[in-house]
């Protein structure tokens, strides 16, 4: 650069100072302007900007490196050219009028385009400043800064805001911006959409404002967390007050925003609205519990079937029993009686012998009726062995094994645990005639002389039998299937499976068998049930909710007494089958249907007549007293005129006979439900008693 003609601004002005020091400094002129030239040069070639010099033409003088590498050009191609040839057309006339006005010295920065020897364009900041020499402008040295990275980061900036809005706005879940505090600083119009706010009434609003009141502790307590750094982020379900008062479910993320320096600044909320999966979850659920209801009523029937299926076996083997035993007896006190009359008689005829050949006939006549007397005696403790039912099971099974013994010559090893003792009868037979028809078995078909049985306590509630032996076994599976096979061992199971126990079969071909029964000790509680439920199968809390329900939505809500199970279930299939009746329950004697009633509060009971425990008319009294609203139709297999007066005078709103005609109960029920007594029946139709009342 000729430092001579341009020098840096303000050269002059800058010497004259720097010689007005010198007599301070000792420092002679000649020294003071070569540091200055120094300086000037160190800021022209070394600074980090591209720097240009212009004459007042506007032609370059001079450029450091990084003007050469902004423009493309070697500094003494640009000094052949003016900056003029530099700019694009578009800013030609704003330099133009800035390069007049920096040598008339306005410093001030100007933008423009500028055309690189490549071609192309550059955006440029560009500060020019005017080097004056004796009060003239002599050069304008210009500092060029490239824009091109700057615009780039301020377009990406704008873009990425362009896309944050349109993400923000448009976004398919709410979006918040959300103070320390809970005031809302920017909202998204989904939010607005779900909340029912317009965009000033919600930014007006805090979050907790808008929060259902039993869900604000919940979610300012996870905030607190956020806020202090506890937690990263946290998620929740809750509920949002809507502008129309309505309730919104929405699934809530919480974020935090922090400075630079880490520090908080605003929560991020993402809200989406949930409502409707909340709804098909709550549908799912009363799904589900209605399923679980439907699942334990027909489990409860199951098991209550099975416990009918279990008392019907138990009393099949007291009904057998009960015929050996009668039997048994005309056996003994008729046949047996007859036959050792007419035995006296012709014993008394034996004693005349005045006709030998008359005697030899009664001798014979005397023997046979002698062996029918035997044969009479042995089938009637075979039939119902005295022993069993006076000492128990195991005097039974000891008798058992004599006989056995006398009549089959099989001789029986019976082991017997000491604390089996005191079995009720109803177990004692079922495992008396397992025991005999297994060592029947043994004697058709194991082929041998010797059979093992032992009575055992294999459970404190359990009471087991087995029979053994060493003979020729058999194909268990093939046994089982063909009952006709003589070996009884499917019937053997399902009666011990009906009384609640199970047989455990163990055979094989010429390796012996054995047969162990098992069944409960006690059954008690059993027996002591109703033959069928004493209601609709439900839990008693269900139960009684069921019947509140039916009474809320207008139905006739009806319990049915009756100590009869199939006229139970005669009188449920034909009242189920009506659209505006549902009942509640069952009962098999007064003291249920009382407490039953406490318990249902049913519209309309039908209260059968003669009942064990407690009768229909004692039960009628008690439940018109505690529940004077729940209304009495009385039954019975009786029509005498007696009956109708004594249950009517009891509270009884109606007298039925069973054997009526159904069409004239279903009328009677309505007409009670109704309000009109013991209702608007046909008098002339005889299954309804109405005396006047």
């Amino acid at each position: 650069m000729d430092y001579n003609s341009g020098g840096a601004a303000n050269a002059g002005a800058a010497d004259d100072k720097l010689a007005d020091a010198t007599g301070a400094s000792g420092a002679t002129i000649d020294q003071i302007s070569d540091l200055s030239r120094q300086r000037y040069e160190s800021f022209f070639a070394h600074n980090l900007d591209a720097v240009f010099t212009v004459d007042p033409s506007g032609n370059f003088t001079d450029a450091n490196p990084q003007a050469e590498q902004l423009s493309g050009y070697t500094t003494a191609e640009l000094r052949q050219k003016s900056f003029m040839q530099l700019c694009s057309p578009e800013s030609l006339e704003r330099a133009v009028e800035r390069f007049k006005a920096t040598l008339a010295g306005d410093i001030r920065e100007i933008s423009i385009t500028m055309i690189r020897r490549d071609g192309r364009r550059v955006p440029l900041r560009l500060t020019g400043s005017a080097i004056v020499i004796a009060g003239k402008p002599a050069e304008v040295c210009v500092v060029a800064r490239d824009l091109s990275q700057q615009l780039q980061v301020e377009q990406a900036l704008k873009e990425n805001e362009l896309l944050f809005k349109g993400t923000f706005e448009n976004a398919a879940v709410g979006i918040a911006h959300v103070a320390a505090d809970g005031r809302f600083l920017r909202v998204n119009q989904k939010l607005c959409q779900i909340t029912g706010y317009d965009l000033p009434e919600l930014m007006a609003k805090t979050y907790q404002q808008i929060t259902h009141a039993d869900d604000v502790e919940a979610d300012n307590d996870l905030a607190r967390q956020l806020w202090a750094g506890q937690i990263c982020s946290y998620s929740l379900e809750k509920r949002y007050i809507r502008k129309d008062g309505g309730t919104v479910w929405i699934g809530l993320t919480g974020t935090v925003h922090q400075d630079h320096e880490g520090r908080p600044e605003h929560f991020i909320s993402v809200v989406q609205d949930i409502t409707q999966r909340k709804q098909y979850e709550r549908a799912l659920l009363e799904a589900r519990d209605d399923l679980e209801r439907r699942v334990n009523e027909r489990t409860i029937e199951l098991q209550q079937r099975a416990t009918q299926l279990a008392r019907l076996a138990a009393q099949l083997t007291r009904a057998e029993q009960r015929e050996r035993r009668r039997l048994a007896a005309v056996l003994h006190d008729d046949l047996q009686q007859l036959l050792v009359a007419a035995r006296m008689h012709i014993q008394m005829l034996r004693q005349d012998e005045s006709a030998p050949a008359r005697r030899e006939s009664l001798d014979a006549v005397y023997q046979i009726i002698g062996d029918a007397i035997d044969a009479s005696r042995t089938l009637t403790h075979d039939l119902d062995p005295p022993v069993l039912h006076q000492a128990g099971l195991v005097p039974g099974l000891e008798w058992l094994v004599r006989t056995m013994s006398e009549k089959h010559r099989l001789t029986v090893m019976l082991n017997v645990d000491d604390e089996v003792r005191g079995l009720d009868e109803e177990i004692s037979l079922l495992l008396f005639q397992a025991v005999r028809e297994l060592l029947m078995n043994v004697v058709r078909h194991a082929q041998v002389t010797l059979a093992d049985v032992r009575l055992d306590r294999p459970a404190p509630q359990q009471v087991s039998i087995t029979v053994s032996d060493s003979g020729r076994g058999f194909q268990v599976q093939q046994a089982l299937q063909d009952d006709n096979a003589g070996f009884g061992l499917f019937a053997i199971q399902e009666r011990i499976a009906l009384m609640g126990g199970k047989v455990d079969i163990w055979s094989k071909p010429d390796k012996g068998t054995r047969v162990t029964v098992i069944v409960p000790l006690s059954r008690k509680s059993q027996q002591g049930a109703p033959e069928l439920s004493e209601g609709t199968n439900l839990p008693a809390t269900n139960q009684a909710r069921e019947a509140q329900a039916a009474r809320q939505s207008g139905l006739i809500t009806l319990l049915i007494v009756d100590d009869h199970a199939i006229m139970r279930q005669g009188l449920a299939m034909l009242l189920s089958g009506e659209s505006d009746i549902r009942i509640v329950g069952e009962a098999a004697d007064g003291e249920q249907a009382v407490q039953q009633a406490r318990r249902l509060q049913p519209d309309i009971i039908l209260m059968d007549y003669s009942m064990p425990v407690m009768n229909g008319t004692e039960a009628t009294k008690i439940i018109r007293q505690e529940l004077p609203q729940t209304r009495v139709i009385a039954l019975s297999m009786f029509r005498e005129a007696d009956r109708a007066p004594e249950m009517l005078a009891a509270g009884a709103v109606a007298y039925v006979t069973k054997t009526g005609k159904n069409k004239a109960l279903l009328n009677i029920i309505r007409n009670v439900f109704d309000g009109n007594g013991d209702g608007n029946a046909d008098r002339d139709n005889p299954t309804v008693d109405q005396p006047s009342r």
